[in-house]
């Protein structure tokens, strides 16, 4: 277990420090996204590589943080990576089809000029990476991750007040 959280955090290393296309958005979307990509990054341990599920060009990075707190309470853990002023928050044990399957989600974002995105990893509890390719659960997550977004209620601001509360920092969804 110990190793996976180790091996995880040196993913979360390679994102934060992951070039990417420079990307803009010409709208941005409340509640909605104009596409999804995905994002491998190799792992350097001889180990399998994971992904990344980004929604683009929403109006909020944090929408998939907010979304997993109001569907599945407060994260278990946080990472702050690199000098991001807002962390990596992280779910675990998540029963995301109410089908007994424990998932381990991890969710960011970014903002930059002209391009916004939010992001989530996805993990069964043996830390296998169910947004490869291969693995038959990948559109079901995404899709049920791109409808959370999609059904977000923007008048229930618990999550902001708990997340300004712990980090003392001021969001605005």
């Amino acid at each position: 277990m110990k190793k996976s959280i180790s091996l995880l955090l040196f993913v979360f290393l390679l994102v934060a420090c992951a070039t990417t296309k420079q990307q803009t958005c010409s709208n941005v979307y409340q509640n909605n996204y104009s596409s999804v990509s995905y994002t491998k990054f190799k792992n350097t341990n001889g180990e399998s590589d994971y992904y990344e599920v980004s929604f683009n060009c929403v109006a909020s990075s944090f929408y998939s943080r907010k979304v997993l707190f109001d569907n599945f309470g407060i994260w278990g853990r946080s990472y702050f990576v690199g000098d991001n002023i807002h962390p990596i928050l992280i779910w675990e044990n998540v029963n995301l089809f109410e089908d007994g399957k424990k998932y381990f989600i991890y969710a960011g974002g970014t903002e930059k000029y002209q391009y916004t995105n939010t992001t989530f990893m996805v993990f069964d509890e043996n830390y296998k990476d169910m947004l490869a390719e291969k693995t038959p659960e990948r559109a079901k997550i995404i899709q049920f991750l791109g409808d959370l977004i999609k059904k977000n209620n923007p008048e229930n601001k618990k999550f902001q007040e708990k997340y300004n509360k712990l980090f003392n920092r001021e969001i605005a969804l």
